[in-house]
């Protein structure tokens, strides 16, 4: 692996992460605000709680996905010659969206299933972010 190639390698697990998290919180965020709207029991201090608290969960979760499942699945995309944006989002939705709702529902139970619906579209967009950071520039 040359320097460039590790370099790149490095800023696209980075700017997954960051997006994939910055996804679920502003999702959880925006279902928080909404209750509080709706006049159930909830403020905007507890909506910006658990937007704090999601991305500080959802961060290394999804660190640790797109630097260890992200090279594979990038790889075997590649050689079915499925190196298409829909297809990298719909591997990232379903790779985020399976783990997280086995991790999340067997640490949390039907709560952790609840949370796990902001993972196909944040999977969508790791996938995406992915696949366009680790393009060979032209």
């Amino acid at each position: 692996m040359t320097a460039a190639v590790f370099t790149r390698w490095v800023f696209a697990v980075l700017s997954t992460s960051i997006f994939g998290a910055l996804t679920v919180a502003l999702q959880l965020g925006a279902v928080g605000i909404i209750n509080e709207i709706a006049g159930s029991k909830g403020s905007a201090g507890f909506a910006a709680f658990i937007v704090a608290a999601s991305l500080m969960l959802a961060l290394p979760c999804f660190l640790v996905g797109a630097a260890v499942l992200g090279p594979p699945l990038a790889w075997a995309l590649r050689r079915m010659n499925l190196d298409r944006s829909a297809h990298a989002a719909l591997a990232g939705g379903l790779l985020s969206t399976l783990t997280g709702a086995y991790l999340l529902g067997h640490e949390l139970g039907f709560t952790g299933l609840a949370f796990s619906a902001t993972l196909p579209l944040a999977g969508a967009i790791a996938g995406l972010t992915y696949r366009e950071m680790m393009r060979k520039p032209v």
